[in-house]
């Protein structure tokens, strides 16, 4: 038996959780967000992406032995994919612009430093080798990606709140 490894950033679409189920909530509340001031950038990957390349991955023959890295291919900040989410959701962004540092103290102090971390920290990876060598791209755009996640989100709204 041959494997291949798959590390893959966070992943989304229907039926996530954790901070990123947590953020479309907050966009779809319109609450006041203080995370214009991050400048970070983040990888992704949605579940649409994550299975193409699962399924590139059983018949390739590059693929074996092999650690690839996935994502959607266009990193991101926290603030823009608030404004992404928003904007699909027909929404204004309500972002406030509050130093990392003041939101890194806030966060320590109210138990959340690990969550404020991964929302103000940046996570990127190259999928330039995964993209040559398998010659794969990602099957949809991040926005195409958002809207179908999003779309779940709306259609689930009574029952995931």
């Amino acid at each position: 038996m041959q494997a291949a490894v798959v590390r893959s950033p966070l992943v989304y679409g229907p039926g996530v959780r954790a901070n990123f189920l947590r953020l479309l909530r907050w966009v779809d509340q319109g609450r006041l967000l203080p995370l214009g001031a991050i400048r970070n950038q983040r990888s992704l990957i949605s579940v649409w992406s994550l299975c193409d390349v699962l399924i590139r991955l059983l018949d390739h023959p590059a693929a074996t032995g092999r650690t690839w890295m996935v994502s959607d291919g266009q990193d991101i900040s926290t603030p823009e994919l608030v404004r992404r989410i928003a904007s699909t959701m027909g929404r204004r962004p309500m972002l406030l612009s509050v130093p990392v540092p003041l939101l890194r103290v806030a966060g320590a102090f109210l138990g959340k430093g690990a969550e404020l971390r991964r929302l103000c920290g940046s996570l990127t990876v190259d999928i330039a080798p995964t993209r040559e060598r398998l010659d794969w791209s990602p099957p949809l755009s991040m926005d195409e990606a958002l809207a179908r996640t999003v779309g779940w989100y709306l259609s689930q709204a009574q029952l995931l709140r």
